[in-house]
C-alpha cells in the first residue's frame, strides 16, 4: 500500500512539473514588453554588489530580483503600487539583517519610483544623477549610491 502511494505521489509530481514547464513557457509579447533589465551596481563604504536587475510589472505589483556577477540571487523582491509597500525576500546571507534591510527597503522603494517615472511623495535624502545611459541615486544619509544602466538599449548593442 505504501509503495502504491509512493508511485502515485511521483506521477503526481511529474504531470505537475510538466504543467509548470508548460505555463512558463506560454509567455506572450505583452508580457516581453513589461519586463525591465539593468545592470546594477551598489556601493557602500565598505564594499559593493553588483549584478543584474531584471524586473516585470503586471497587476499592480512590480517584481523584481537582482543577481550577482556570479549567478546568486543578491535579493528578490514584491512592490505593491496601490499600497506603496516593498517585500523583500531571498535576500543573501550578508544583507539579511534587519537594519539592511530597512535601509534597502527605503532606498529600493526610491529607485523603482525613479526608473518607472513615477513621482514620489515623502520627504526624502536621495541625490538622483541621471544621463542619457544610466540612473543613479545616492542616499545621501547613508552613503549608498545606487547605479542602474539599462540592458538590451541600442547604444548597448553597438558598442558589442
Amino acid at each position: 500500500m505504501a509503495r502504491l502511494k509512493r508511485v502515485y505521489l511521483l506521477f503526481l509530481s511529474f504531470v505537475g512539473s510538466i504543467f509548470f514547464c508548460m505555463a512558463q513557457g506560454s509567455g506572450t509579447e505583452t508580457d516581453i514588453d513589461t519586463s525591465r533589465r539593468y545592470a546594477f551596481e551598489i556601493t557602500m563604504e565598505k564594499g559593493e554588489i553588483s549584478g543584474m536587475l531584471i524586473a516585470k510589472e503586471g497587476n499592480g505589483a512590480i517584481v523584481g530580483t537582482m543577481i550577482n556577477e556570479f549567478g546568486v540571487t543578491a535579493l528578490s523582491f514584491v512592490y505593491d503600487r496601490y499600497k506603496h509597500k516593498l517585500k523583500l525576500m531571498d535576500v543573501m546571507g550578508m544583507l539579511d539583517k534587519w537594519y539592511i534591510k530597512r535601509v534597502l527597503k527605503k532606498d529600493l522603494i526610491f529607485c523603482i519610483h525613479i526608473l518607472y517615472g513615477t513621482p514620489y511623495d515623502k520627504k526624502h535624502h536621495y541625490i538622483i544623477s541621471q544621463t542619457a545611459t544610466d540612473t543613479s541615486v545616492t542616499n545621501a544619509k547613508r552613503k549608498i549610491t545606487y547605479l542602474f544602466k539599462p540592458i538590451g538599449s541600442e547604444s548597448e548593442n553597438e558598442t558589442i
